[in-house]
């Protein structure tokens, strides 16, 4: 699990939990270990045997009618899940973007 801190403003800051996004199962440990439900082994299970989702990537991509028609994992679970899916997404992009602006006013130094 990756640690994020993140400020709401200049007096508070947040701590983040963010799970591993190398594996399907890595994620799951880890979102049920930040829950701390133990259901990490049903859950996987369920996504991978039942519902045929086997990778990250691929529980990630799905479309909000995909998600729809998971029925193996109970609603709390699936929006537990997708809850940390949708953080993970969230969290990744703004990572990206802040990388991107460092490189920007990196370049920029050199042409002054």
């Amino acid at each position: 699990m990756k640690y994020v801190i993140g400020g709401i403003s200049d007096q508070t800051a947040t701590r983040i939990q963010r799970p591993s996004t190398k594996s399907l199962e890595n994620f799951i440990r880890d979102v049920c270990t930040i829950e701390d439900n133990g259901m990490s082994e049903e859950w996987f299970e369920a996504l991978t045997d039942k519902e045929d989702i086997t990778t990250y990537a691929h529980l990630s991509n799905l479309t909000m009618p995909e998600w729809e028609k998971i029925h193996a994992l109970p609603m709390n679970a699936l929006k537990t899940v997708k809850f940390y899916v949708d953080q993970e997404k969230h969290l990744a992009a703004a990572q990206s973007k802040t990388t991107k602006n460092k490189e920007k006013k990196e370049k920029s130094k050199y042409y002054y």
